[in-house]
């Protein structure tokens, strides 16, 4: 992803199909093992990604997709020194004062849209630098 300028909507349709998939299934073998009771909106809940907490890994790498160009075009015109004060910023805003500090700017628990970029980022770098 580190060279898409563009997004990548067959991927995110790919993302998507693929968490229905794993969600029926993985509901149908808890019915099939008596864990659940068979339903249609147990059914739809399953596999809705926005209905269901335990899909927001999909959710906010679906975000990443569609803000990874914009990134990249921005990590294109920066330099090394400038990539690493990002890295920096980042993570003291972000990880570091949320740990130690009280009232975070934004504090997602390193479940959120915030933990992915700073790790796209850092990822960049490292390819970058090697």
């Amino acid at each position: 992803m580190s060279n898409n300028t563009k997004i990548n909507f067959n991927k995110i349709i790919r993302i998507i199909a693929i968490a229905y998939f794993y969600g029926v299934i993985i509901y149908l073998l808890t019915v099939v093992i008596g864990k659940n009771n068979f339903g249609y909106g147990e059914v739809i809940r399953a596999i809705n990604i926005n209905l269901s907490d335990g899909y927001w890994y999909i959710k906010t790498y679906i975000i990443l997709c569609l803000l990874v160009p914009f990134i990249n075009i921005m990590l294109a015109h920066i330099n090394e020194k400038d990539h690493r004060n990002l890295i920096v910023i980042i993570m003291v805003f972000f990880s570091i004062w949320p740990s130690f500090f009280s009232e975070p700017p934004r504090n997602d628990g390193g479940y959120g849209i915030i933990t992915f970029v700073l790790m796209y980022i850092i990822g960049s770098y490292i390819k970058n630098i090697m």
